[in-house]
């Protein structure tokens, strides 16, 4: 798990259902999580900068955060499920740059996992 989502373990952030009956407080769970650790208070500086995302290297972290979390609904959920639809379309409209949105695009496409199958089984054959 990346720094950057640590605070969601105490917010919730995976269950969008609770997000309609709670109010996330994550610069608070920032706060507790960091500030009495030695360096937290620089890592407590680079989490709100980070969440500002003012800058372009920034919103590229972030985009790569959503482009993570679209490859992990292609190993969880099933093929053209309803729920892959539904996160897919729900992460891709938090991606910023072109490029990212890309990637997105051809990711619900493709068979992520297939690939380390087909992989495998070439290694297999070019070992005859």
């Amino acid at each position: 798990m990346p720094i950057t989502d640590l605070a969601e373990t105490r917010t919730g952030d995976a269950n969008f259902i609770n997000n309609f009956y709670r109010v996330e407080n994550e610069e608070k769970a920032i706060q507790n999580q960091w500030k009495n650790i030695r360096g937290g208070k620089e890592i407590i500086s680079l989490l709100k900068e980070y969440n500002e995302r003012k800058s372009k290297e920034l919103i590229v972290a972030k985009d790569a955060d959503n482009l993570d979390q679209i490859f992990s609904q292609k190993e969880y959920f099933p093929e053209n499920s309803y729920d892959l639809k539904r996160w897919h379309n729900h992460i891709e409209k938090k991606i910023k740059t072109k490029s990212a949105l890309k990637i997105a695009r051809l990711a619900f496409k493709t068979r992520p996992i297939g690939r380390l199958y087909d992989f495998s089984d070439s290694i297999k054959r070019n070992k005859r």
